[in-house]
Formats: structure tokens, C-alpha cells, sequence
């Protein structure tokens, strides 16, 4: 059943992305060391933020209580809402940005 719900509501590119996740996970489990850098984009320097390098290590990261750990680079620019990393962050379409923006 399990096989069956993959094909019916996930894409064949979320499984990947969901199993390069877990075995970063197990990695990290059985004593690995991954890079601890991340690099984020916002508009200023209080956010919202987007993550545009280590995505998946971020959630593996954080599912080990091992994201306080990590090391920022952050770049700041007016510019990064026309990013298409961060467009869900800045779009009225997106369920992101009624949840920012609308109260």
C-alpha cells in the first residue's frame, strides 16, 4: 500500500528528494559529518528567509535537533523578490504569503 500511495500523491522527484533526505538522516545517525554551512536570501535582515544551498541537509539537520548547530551566510537584497528560489514568499497566489502578509 505504501508503494501505492508514493505513486498517487507524490512525484517520482519528491520520493528522491524525500530518500536522499533519510539517508542523509542515517548518515548523520550513524556518526557522518555533513557540511554545516547553509546559505539563505531575504529581503532584510529579518526575513522571511530562503534557503538556496543545503535545503535537504537543513531538514535532516533539524529532524536530529542538530540545526542550532549550523553556520549562516545570509545575502540581503531588495531584489531577492524577484528570485525565483523565493517567489512563494513574495507571490499574493501563495498560501506563504497570506500567512506573512494578510492578517
Amino acid at each position: 500500500m505504501s508503494k501505492y500511495l508514493n505513486n498517487t500523491f507524490f512525484s517520482q522527484d519528491s520520493i528522491r528528494i524525500s530518500n536522499d533526505i533519510k539517508r542523509k538522516i542515517n548518515y548523520l545517525e550513524t556518526g557522518g559529518i555533513l557540511d554545516t554551512k547553509l546559505i539563505l536570501i531575504a529581503d532584510k535582515l529579518l526575513g522571511p528567509f530562503t534557503v538556496i544551498e543545503g535545503n535537504r541537509r537543513s531538514v535532516a539537520f533539524l529532524s536530529l535537533n542538530m540545526l542550532l548547530k549550523t553556520q549562516v551566510y545570509l545575502g540581503i537584497s531588495d531584489n531577492v523578490k524577484d528570485c525565483i528560489c523565493a517567489r512563494g514568499m513574495y507571490s499574493e497566489k501563495t498560501e506563504m504569503y497570506r500567512k506573512r502578509f494578510c492578517y
